[in-house]
């Protein structure tokens, strides 16, 4: 196994016992229907680390029953859901199809495209086997001007409008309060998803930015959380009473991938390790193989 792989494996190995001990406590406390949430932070182009979620997915959806997937993508992605949103399994199954369809054929991010597409299609594959549910738990946007912002024509997006006090009704999805619209957003995605399919572990895919807010909001539900964050996230200002419910992912390699597949004639960016969707795919299926992982190909 060459180095990188054995410092993902190593790192997957650690928080994949952390998280089964977590919910073993839970079992053993009788809290056997309460869920545990997992708030996986990743820095959106740093490629190791969306590797370490397919890890920890395949894993986890092996050893668990009822386990879900959350994804930090809005949560009307595909269009005309209104379609089937009378189907009795809207939520966890009908929802969660045309979302990912959808996402694997049409979204582009220029972090890690290849990798995140390798993991929609993990999502799918593990839907269509009954090893996981999956629901995309953003707000919905759309674009003003040169923003992007909180569509308040969405209902959920509007009602984590109203409870955080938002004030104006124009503010960036990236700004301080259209963060903590967001936060809201995907803690109340989360929650409803798990109580509807009685989720045991929910893997929550996100930006290491969203970990402080979330585990607010975890916090003051006396809901059961861990964060998970890279050694290279740890940039981020946390608040000190966070530090016990997380886990360092240490050692895992220092690799990013930065370019934008649609328009290969635009500049990438020289920082960045990887600049081409064919090095990227070399890298992460030389890593899953390494790791026995060829079926996530």
């Amino acid at each position: 196994m060459d180095k990188d792989a054995a410092a993902l494996s190593k790192s997957a190995v650690r928080a994949y016992e952390r998280i089964m001990a977590l919910r073993h406590t839970l079992d053993e406390q009788g809290k056997h229907n309460s869920p545990l949430f997992i708030l996986a932070g990743e820095n959106h182009q740093y490629l190791p680390e969306h590797i370490h979620h397919m890890i920890l997915i395949d894993a986890l959806s092996r050893a668990n029953d009822n386990f879900a997937v959350s994804l930090e993508i809005k949560h009307n992605a595909a269009p005309n859901l209104h379609k089937i949103e009378n189907n009795a399994d809207y939520l966890s199954i009908g929802k969660a199809v045309w979302n990912l369809n959808y996402a694997i054929d049409e979204l582009e991010t220029p972090y890690c495209n290849y990798t995140n597409r390798l993991l929609l299609r993990q999502c799918k594959s593990g839907l269509e086997q009954g090893r996981l549910s999956c629901v995309f738990s953003d707000v919905a946007a759309k674009q003003s001007g040169y923003l992007r912002i909180a569509d308040l024509n969405d209902p959920s997006t509007h009602a984590s409008f109203i409870a955080v006090k938002a004030a104006h009704e124009k503010c960036s999805t990236t700004s301080p309060t259209g963060t903590k619209i967001r936060d809201h957003h995907m803690f109340t995605k989360m929650k409803e998803h798990a109580e509807h399919i009685g989720a045991r572990i929910v893997y929550h895919c996100t930006g290491a930015d969203h970990l402080e807010g979330l585990s607010r909001h975890f916090n003051a539900a006396n809901l059961p959380y861990l964060n998970l964050i890279s050694e290279q996230c740890l940039t981020y200002d946390f608040a000190e009473d966070m530090h016990a419910q997380m886990l360092v992912l240490e050692g895992l390699p220092d690799i990013t991938a930065h370019y934008i597949p649609s328009d290969p004639q635009t500049p990438p960016d020289m920082f960045a390790d990887i600049i081409t969707e064919d090095e990227e795919r070399a890298y992460v299926h030389s890593k899953l193989e390494c790791l026995g992982l060829g079926h996530l190909k």
